[in-house]
């Protein structure tokens, strides 16, 4: 507990600055950005990969890991964190476009992307709370669930930069005591 406490002081040190209202358009142009392109497709291919893995049992039984093999866990957590961190920049962005439909702003129906995460947010939750059973069942508990916690935390971290641009106006100094702090949660 203390070790998370100091990676969590550390880390708000340097916390990312962020606007008070989110530009959906800047989300936007952000999402088919190429750094974002290429993180998406490695990222979904690790987790669509480990999901077949694990949903195809006729099919891949033979070369899955063993739930208590030690990639079990970390695989599992980081396909779950995974999922999880654009389940809820997907529900953040289609809450964002609400909150400014409500304020009277319709431009924002307008934007493909605020439909896009409108329609896939429900089955992202429901693919995370699947890639989480998977998560469950990939060794012991007190093992897959710190990895589950530290992923998700870690690639939501980074979501947050690529699609608000939270650390667009931090130094390099800055980015390193912040992702020291990050990852000396997660050790924690």
């Amino acid at each position: 507990l203390l070790v998370t406490l100091v990676g969590i002081t550390v880390a708000a040190i340097q916390v990312p600055a962020t606007e008070s209202l989110e530009d959906l358009d800047d989300a936007s142009r952000r999402l088919v950005s190429w750094a974002h392109v290429v993180y998406f497709f490695i990222g979904w291919t690790l987790s669509f990969g480990w999901l077949a893995l694990n949903t195809f049992d006729t099919q891949f039984a033979r070369i899955r890991p063993a739930p208590s093999h030690w990639i079990s866990a970390p695989l599992s957590g980081f396909t779950s964190g995974w999922v999880a961190a654009y389940s809820l920049t997907c529900f953040k962005l289609a809450m964002t476009a609400l909150r400014r439909v409500l304020g009277g702003d319709m431009t924002v129906a307008s934007n493909p992307f605020v439909w896009i995460c409108a329609l896939i947010a429900f089955p992202m939750g429901c693919l995370q709370m699947y890639t989480l059973n998977i998560t469950l069942g990939a060794g012991g508990v007190n093992y897959a669930m710190p990895w589950y916690t530290v992923m998700g935390i870690v690639l939501s971290i980074t979501m947050g930069g690529f699609i608000y641009g939270d650390f667009d106006r931090m130094g390099v100094l800055q980015l390193v005591i912040f992702w020291a702090g990050v990852v000396i949660s997660g050790i924690g």
